[in-house]
């Protein structure tokens, strides 16, 4: 069921139930109306008759019921009978209809209650005492109100006919207006369907722009940007990566052609195969780095995270780093002592984060002349913040604040071996932690590394 329809008959069950019920309250209330009334009048008339046959000695049994029968408020198939204290019957207004059953205890149940009301074969009936002296009488009238009765049957129909004309209109409306609300929804469910990777650059109206719609719209367009940001990043990465592979892969597959076109002597060939065993370490650390890279953008939810010590992941990359090249110096020092265990403790993922900083460590030496990099360790607001600093080549303003894209090297930078991805992955191990990283850097003089991790 669409929204559309949903709401057509949400709208007219709630515009039905208030009719039914608006309708049902006024049938009742003229319906009591009717009765209450009508009851007023078989007691004017019930008092009128017993006052003219008691009070009234000129008027016997037989001129009242020629005054009864004849009167211009005559009610149909009245009847009234008057009763003694004896429970003898002294009036009746006419012998042709049905006798009206009354008993004694009925009698004594009207004296009781002064004024009683029931049904008898669908005539209102009504009985009450009246009072002459130290005479007492019991007064019963009966009638039928048929205009009263044809009243509320015409009620009847007209509350029916009128309920089920508005239940229509209801539906038409209901269906009228929703589809005006929802147009603007259809609309971008329209520009959305044709919204595909070939025309991410599209983007859906946002209409007025202030009410709900719109804001789906503004936040829809927010959400193209950044798919468009991240696919045009990703054509970027396909592209820098198959470019990276085919680079050692077409330098493998030239010098082994070379060594196949002909016949060499043994130190050729053992100089043809270092240089082909270079280029496959060279593509094994690129595909290493795009897994790492890969692995670092996963899902956080899919990661372990356990208390970690920052000083031993620290002390840990320090050791592969001058395990990888002896004539490398690295310097780790607390620019503050921690007051506990707790303050060098974060929530991580201890292999990455031996990843994070030994890429850091790796730069830092690779790109500084005398290969030496200094670590330092702070904290500050609930953080842990290692910087790592070289005097190297230093990165330009240009191009600091491209330094995080995957495959970007720095001008300077192309003069060692490298493909790009250290720091992007760094930056995206951080962040999966919670934390950033930042840099400061002078060309020429040497850059700043500063890593900030939340705490456990």
């Amino acid at each position: 069921m669409t929204i559309r329809t949903r709401l057509t008959w949400q709208f007219t069950i709630i515009v039905t139930a208030i009719v039914l019920l608006f309708s049902v309250f006024i049938y009742v209330f003229y319906a009591e109306f009717r009765r209450e009334e009508y009851y007023s009048r078989l007691e004017k008339k019930a008092l009128t008759t017993a006052r003219l046959l008691i009070e009234v000695k000129e008027i016997d049994m037989n001129l009242l019921r020629i005054i009864d029968n004849n009167a211009l408020n005559a009610l149909h198939n009245e009847r009234i009978m008057i009763f003694n204290l004896s429970n003898d019957l002294i009036y009746a207004s006419t012998d042709d209809l049905d006798p009206l059953p009354v008993s004694p205890e009925l009698l004594d149940r009207i004296r009781r209650e002064k004024n009683l009301e029931w049904i008898h074969n669908t005539n209102e009936t009504l009985g009450l005492t009246y009072d002459e002296g130290d005479t007492h009488y019991v007064v019963i009238a009966s009638a039928f109100d048929i205009y009263g009765r044809r009243k509320l049957v015409n009620l009847r129909f007209i509350l029916l006919a009128g309920s089920l004309v508005s239940i229509v209109i209801a539906f038409l409306a209901g269906r009228l207006f929703s589809g005006q609300a929802l147009r603007p929804i259809t609309n971008i469910n329209r520009e959305v369907s044709q919204i595909s990777g070939d025309n991410l650059d599209t983007r859906v109206n946002t209409g007025n722009g202030q009410d709900e719609i719109a804001q789906l719209a503004t936040n829809f367009n927010k959400m193209l940007d950044r798919i468009a940001a991240a696919f045009s990043l990703q054509k970027n990465f396909v592209h820098n990566a198959s470019h990276e592979l085919r680079t050692p892969l077409a330098s493998i597959i030239s010098q082994i052609q070379v060594s196949l076109s002909k016949e060499r002597k043994e130190d050729e060939y053992k100089f043809l195969l270092q240089s082909v065993l270079e280029d496959a370490q060279n593509l094994t650390r690129l595909s290493n780095g795009l897994l790492e890279l890969a692995q670092a953008e996963a899902d956080t939810m899919r990661t372990r995270m356990n208390p970690v010590r920052i000083d031993e992941v620290l002390f840990s990359a320090q050791r592969e780093a001058l395990r990888s090249d002896s004539n490398r110096s690295i310097e780790l020092t607390f620019s503050e002592l921690p007051e506990n265990e707790e303050a060098l403790t974060v929530l991580g993922h201890e292999r990455m984060l031996l990843t994070l900083f030994q890429n850091l460590l790796d730069n830092a030496c690779k790109f500084s002349d005398d290969h030496k990099a200094a670590v330092s360790i702070a904290f500050a607001n609930g953080f842990v913040k290692v910087a790592v600093s070289d005097n190297g080549i230093g990165i330009s303003e240009e191009e600091v604040g491209r330094i995080f894209v995957p495959f970007f090297r720095s001008e300077p930078a192309r003069q060692f071996k490298g493909h790009g991805l250290g720091l992007s992955i760094c930056k995206k191990i951080a962040e999966l932690h919670g934390g950033s990283i930042q840099v400061q850097s002078t060309l020429g003089k040497g850059s700043t590394f500063q890593v900030s991790l939340p705490h456990n």
